[in-house]
């Protein structure tokens, strides 16, 4: 995260997109600096000045084009944003229809949700409520979950329906876990796959910590920036309260849930503990250490302890086999090597 204040104190006192940088078109520089100020990459005191910087860069631009701001872009247009969306992503997924998707004239990330059959409608509720829930989270760890951008209800002209729209997010360079054994087919090394499941834990333990359960923590769910360690653990419509019993599963996963679970009965921490298990053990090269194999496999006992208490066995296994903690450079460029 950064601390330095220099960019965002030069983008606030630029009085035009060509005090940042001449040589570009104004289109250019706005993207350019946009992602320099974007509130993320900034430590919480700085949050509130990058939002401020990116307004006022977002004002440069507007100037230096003649854009008005209301002006409606090709898409989908809310009170809030004007949408262009992009071809649909992840379309596996048996309850929302992603899109990557822009607004702000087509600099800002998000992505694009829209349930397939409205009567999956509580299902989007349920996203909905999970990802407002998740602001309870402390601020350090807001980072592990998408930001709802907004939610609204959008009608289908052709058919006259109403579906709803949930708007997150969407941070550049981050990809779907999935892809990393398109990357790496026979699986990843046993220190790789250790800092994945840490941030799994991370990430459903703070959510474990407001009272929900995720209900499908899969390769679907979660996002990676390989290079940063960076995970985001979306996919929010399978969520519960904790102590309720899912309303659905993906069916896609379904082979990863246990018999209690699909039976409709009551859901605890220990249910997305034991699919973010599976999930990290899939992620394994076959010759890695068995004493990670049985670790993932002993996660789907009745006994297996909350995140915050796992992560301390798991963090005593990883010092037995490799030592002492190092960063382990990692990437998802096929031409590059693990």
């Amino acid at each position: 995260m950064k601390t330095n204040t220099a960019t965002l104190d030069r983008i606030l006192t630029a009085t035009a997109l060509s005090d940042l940088d001449d040589s570009r078109e104004p289109n250019a520089v706005f993207k350019r600096f946009a992602r320099k100020c974007h509130p993320d990459m900034y430590e919480d005191g700085l949050k509130a000045l990058a939002k401020q910087a990116f307004q006022h860069l977002t004002d440069l631009k507007d100037k230096a084009t003649g854009a008005d701001k209301k002006a409606s872009s090709s898409g989908i247009k809310t009170k809030k944003h004007n949408y262009d969306l992009g071809s649909p992503v992840w379309n596996k997924d048996d309850v929302l229809i992603t899109y990557p998707a822009t607004y702000d004239a087509g600099f800002v990330d998000c992505f694009f949700s829209i349930t397939k059959d409205p009567r999956d409608s509580d299902l989007t509720e349920a996203a909905v409520h999970a990802l407002r829930k998740l602001n309870d989270v402390p601020e350090d760890y807001r980072k592990f979950f998408p930001e709802l951008v907004e939610t609204f209800r959008y009608r289908d002209e052709a058919t006259g329906v109403d579906r709803p729209i949930i708007v997150t997010d969407r941070i550049e360079d981050f990809r779907p876990l999935s892809d990393v054994l398109k990357v790496y087919p026979n699986g990843i090394g046993g220190r790789d796959v250790a800092w994945i499941f840490r941030r799994m834990l991370v990430a459903i333990g703070n959510a474990h910590d407001v009272g929900l359960i995720h209900g499908a923590p899969t390769m679907d769910a979660f996002q990676i920036h390989a290079e940063m360690h960076g995970i985001i653990l979306g996919n929010w419509h399978y969520s519960v309260s904790d102590g309720d019993p899912l309303k659905a599963v993906p069916s896609n996963w379904s082979n990863l849930y246990p018999g209690y679970a699909l039976k409709k009965d009551p859901v605890s921490y220990r249910l997305d503990i034991e699919i973010a298990a599976k999930t990290a053990a899939a992620l394994l090269n076959k010759d890695e250490p068995r004493q990670l194999f049985a670790f993932f496999k002993g996660c789907s006992v009745t006994s297996t302890p909350k995140a915050s208490e796992l992560m301390a066995e798991f963090d005593n296994l990883l010092l037995r086999l490799y030592g002492n903690p190092r960063f382990n450079p990692f990437t998802l460029e096929p031409n590059k090597t693990n």
